[in-house]
């Protein structure tokens, strides 16, 4: 299998890029810089991700695409909604059909109750990563109603670790200051969906 990684240079897109290779797939990682130790195995496509011509170029010939884009001090506030939004398009053109997008806990819909330790959270995103969530937020409204097999996790916070495999995937939004998952865990459960039919059309949330 062929697979797009969006956000390939950052802590959660290497994992993704290095256990796609370690599954013998077959990766083009796309990002706005590589470092040099970036998996060799893995093609390279730089440019931004406003840039449709370079974000097609990265989708075209693939089987899945999945996306660790996210908002930093760097990237402007529109990073993940305006990303994902041309990946889309991309994906149409090309008619690649799976695309598994990772955001933040705090991505609810308006159908969703919010807990107060969700709106703790929320808080204290807010003001570490100014954006972030709103981004999250027009993605996934981006993405509802829209073409491709799609697939949103949504994660609290990540830790820098490989994880041991054992994490839940599931519909409880209840969250709190001390539920994290590991980063590895994460690239894992968001190859596994690139790999099935699970979870199309839902936001399942992740913890490990």
């Amino acid at each position: 299998m062929k697979v797009a990684v969006f956000g390939a240079n950052g802590k959660t897109g290497r994992r993704l890029v290095s256990q796609a290779l370690d599954r013998d797939h077959e990766v083009v990682g796309f990002d706005i810089g590589f470092d040099e130790d970036f998996p060799p195995k893995a093609e390279k496509v730089l440019g931004d991700v406003h840039d449709e011509g370079k974000v097609e170029e990265a989708v075209r010939g693939a089987d899945a695409v999945v996306s660790a884009l996210g908002v930093t001090k760097q990237s402007g506030s529109d990073v993940v909604s305006a990303g994902v939004e041309n990946i889309r398009k991309a994906m149409k053109e090309n008619s690649v059909g799976r695309l598994v997008a990772l955001t933040g806990a705090g991505a609810t819909l308006e159908s969703e109750s919010e807990t107060l330790g969700n709106r703790l959270v929320n808080l204290l995103l807010r003001f570490v990563m100014p954006g972030a969530l709103e981004d999250g937020r027009r993605m996934v409204r981006t993405l509802q109603g829209s073409e491709p097999d799609w697939t949103v996790v949504r994660a609290p916070r990540l830790r820098d670790s490989s994880g041991d495999r054992n994490y839940t995937l599931g519909t409880d939004l209840r969250l709190g200051l001390r539920h994290s998952a590991a980063r590895g865990d994460v690239a894992h459960c968001m190859l596994d969906l690139a790999e099935n039919s699970d979870h199309l059309r839902q936001m399942p949330f992740i913890r490990s």
